[in-house]
């Protein structure tokens, strides 16, 4: 039977488990925040209070799609999170050799533990359905639209947990398969949108864009949930006018396929990649010509720091899919900046290039941070499931030697997207060499919020007791930080609405928004004129990230002791006191 034993345990152990409670009622408060923005800013530009029934569809239908969107971003960002733990956990809690003791099959393994992932991120589907009843209030939604939505975020949720229980069946630790599939995903949703919308504005002329490339893409796109819903469903104006049902079918069904796909990858290869791995060690024994160890600088004075910069067991694995989508990523930005380069150089419109790098910057950057909060989050809970822990503290590092290395760790380990950020910038320069002193603004304030989200991380990882959690939580308040925070702020300040101080309220709620302050020197140098506009928002938004900061990195460091259950260190260390 495939909904066993497994799948009973997985739905018991969901049910205890109030952080689940919490995300839904979390997200049922998200979109009745969303239905009340739509509401508020309809009568913010009415005189009087009633509304035409022309008037009550159109907000029907504007909350529709905001509500569409919200849904898809809301799977695509939590899905991933709740099934990539299902195999990889068992294997990092060295739980796994015990359900390959008993008399499960791998199909019952993968499949109920797959099934139970998904009904999780089914209720979150759930919980919006009694909020659409308000469209009857409002003058409705054609059927098909809200079936094909329905159908649409059901499918992706199938497909996003399969790809995730797929990854994890390849990975040995949970934080690099959730850093994994982000970056497949990344790649998958992205990169094909991209490529096809540059050839076919630029090689449409091309025989064999026309014959092979152009369909290889379309086919991509097809199964694209972001793709069909800008092409099809996010048009207010016409919303359910001359619409086609086909291409929503379709896409569910390359969904259900390529679930199918990765389901049986994941069943065939659960047991057999778990012995390799064990059997590994002693293949690498008997090699006749073994690997040559990395090169890596000496320990010196700093040994955290060394542990967790160049130590193999500190470092995320992406393997090798993790590493092909990370190539394609940055193969594509870089082709993407370098064609801008030359087309403003060569046509002389430097002021397009420079637009492009505070929307390049807002999107690396953003990605970095998700980066760094994925991976810092793990950094003390990892020490914890590998039982490595005590032993750390076992040592005479002090609080902040410990908080420190990990920090400065986790910075180094983004090193390679700084350096692609700082050579975009740098072709800034060409054209105006005052975009030096852009550039230094913007990485400083690169480096401040990837240092304050470390930070973050580093807490939630102290205060967690898996890596799992811990992650969660700080995808959440980054997620927050980056821009849903201002689903509450929006309707706030609509319903305020124009007085005196409309303009400065609005700079102000732009200082926490992370992917504001990452672009904004770059803003205020295009957009010279409306200076004013961002430079509010933007030194609020420093000046709050450096105070957060440092008073994070004071909990961790002057409460470390008692944050680790040590008690304080003795006078002595290494057999000399001090003083």
């Amino acid at each position: 039977m495939v909904l066993g034993p497994i799948f009973r345990v997985e739905m018991v152990g969901a049910a205890r488990r109030r952080r689940y409670f919490f995300l839904r009622v979390a997200f049922a408060a998200l979109i009745l925040c969303v239905l009340w923005m739509c509401v508020a800013s309809a009568y913010s530009y009415r005189s009087q209070r009633e509304l035409s029934i022309s008037e009550q569809a159109m907000i029907a239908t504007t909350f529709f799609v905001s509500f569409m969107w919200v849904q898809m971003i809301g799977i695509l960002a939590v899905a991933p999170a709740m099934a990539v733990g299902t195999i990889a956990t068992e294997r990092e809690r060295r739980t796994i050799e015990y359900l390959f003791a008993t008399d499960l099959s791998n199909l019952e393994i993968v499949v109920g533990k797959t099934i139970a992932r998904l009904l999780l991120v089914g209720q979150l589907l759930l919980v919006s359905l009694p909020i659409l009843f308000l469209f009857r209030l409002l003058g409705g939604i054609p059927a098909d639209l809200l079936v094909a939505s329905f159908l649409i975020a059901g499918s992706t949720a199938l497909a996003v947990t399969a790809l995730s229980v797929c990854v994890s069946v390849w990975s040995k630790r949970s934080k690099d398969a959730t850093i994994r599939v982000y970056v497949v995903l990344a790649a998958l949703l992205f990169i094909p949108w991209v490529l096809n919308a540059l050839g076919a504005f630029y090689l449409s002329n091309e025989w064999w864009w026309y014959d092979y490339a152009e369909p290889a893409f379309d086919a991509v796109d097809a199964v694209n949930p972001l793709v069909l819903m800008i092409r099809y469903m996010s048009n207010i104006w016409a919303a359910g006018a001359g619409f086609d049902f086909g291409p929503a079918l379709r896409m569910a069904a390359g969904h259900v396929g390529l679930a199918l796909v990765l389901l049986t990858l994941a069943t065939l290869a659960v047991r057999r990649v778990h012995l390799r791995e064990l059997s590994r060690g002693e293949r690498q024994k008997r090699r006749l010509f073994k690997r040559s160890p990395r090169w890596r600088p000496r320990i010196g004075d700093q040994p955290m720091i060394w542990k967790e910069a160049f130590a193999g067991t500190a470092k995320t694995r992406l393997g090798i899919i993790g590493w092909l989508a990370m190539i394609a990523i940055v193969t594509t930005v870089m082709g993407f900046i370098l064609y801008w380069f030359w087309y403003a150089l060569t046509h002389d419109v430097p002021r397009q290039f420079t637009e492009l790098l505070y929307g390049m910057s807002a999107f690396i950057g953003s990605g970095l941070l998700l980066m760094a909060a994925a991976r810092s989050a793990s950094l003390i809970t990892v020490e914890k499931e590998r039982d490595t822990w005590v032993s750390l503290l076992s040592t005479p590092l002090s609080g902040g030697e410990i908080i420190g290395g990990k920090l400065v760790g986790n910075l180094y380990s983004l090193r390679y997207g700084i350096a692609l950020l700082l050579f975009s910038w740098s072709l800034g320069c060409v054209f105006d060499l005052r975009y030096a002193f852009v550039t230094g603004a913007m990485f400083g304030t690169l480096m401040l919020l990837l240092t304050f989200i470390t930070a973050l991380g580093l807490t939630f990882s102290a205060r967690s007791s898996t890596s799992l959690r811990a992650m969660g939580l700080t995808l959440l308040v980054t997620l927050v930080l980056g821009g849903v925070y201002m689903m509450c702020c929006c309707p706030i300040a609509v319903a305020g609405g124009h007085g005196p101080h409309s303009d400065e309220l609005f700079e102000i709620g732009l200082a926490p928004c992370l992917p504001f302050l990452l672009m904004a020197p770059a803003m205020m140098f295009a957009e010279s004129n409306d200076v004013r506009h961002f430079l509010t928002g933007y030194v609020f938004g420093m000046i709050g990230y450096s105070i957060a900061l440092a008073v994070l990195l004071a909990y961790l460091v002057q409460g470390f002791e008692e944050i680790a259950g040590r008690g304080q260190l003795p006078e002595w260390r290494g057999g000399r006191r001090e003083g």
